[in-house]
């Protein structure tokens, strides 16, 4: 059954620095177990994300974490076009891009459980 997925805490994230934010919703934590995580975006990638065990989080939000990078030459189209491959992309990189996240519980046992939860109109700085 999907977890219905209130939101998330924050909805603007500076590149190239780790961030710390909380998605809140309901059985979060299913059986008591803390779910892996993965994020995805269009235009960035994200280094390294995990859900911190910790008593933030919660069956109803889990605390999260991960660092935010630009993909090569991404750019969000209203602010420059594209870089040749290999180029690197300009500082002061501001703009929005979506963000998709999965966490999967029970990972590798044969009774994975996993859901995906897409936000549109995410902010990126930097």
């Amino acid at each position: 059954m999907p977890r219905p997925i209130v939101g998330l805490s924050k909805r603007s994230f500076q590149v190239d620095v780790l961030q710390d934010f909380y998605m809140s919703g309901q059985d979060l934590k299913l059986n008591g177990e803390v779910p892996v995580v993965r994020m995805h975006s269009t235009l960035h990638y994200w280094k390294n994300p995990e859900v911190i065990d910790d008593a933030t989080s919660t069956n109803e939000m889990l605390h999260l974490k991960g660092k935010p990078k630009r993909k090569n030459g991404a750019f969000a189209p209203a602010i420059a076009p594209a870089l040749p491959p290999g180029a690197a992309p300009a500082p002061g990189y501001d703009g929005y891009d979506d963000l998709t996240i999965t966490l999967t519980w029970d990972e590798g046992t044969g009774d994975e459980v996993t859901e995906t939860f897409n936000y549109e109109d995410i902010e990126f700085t930097g």
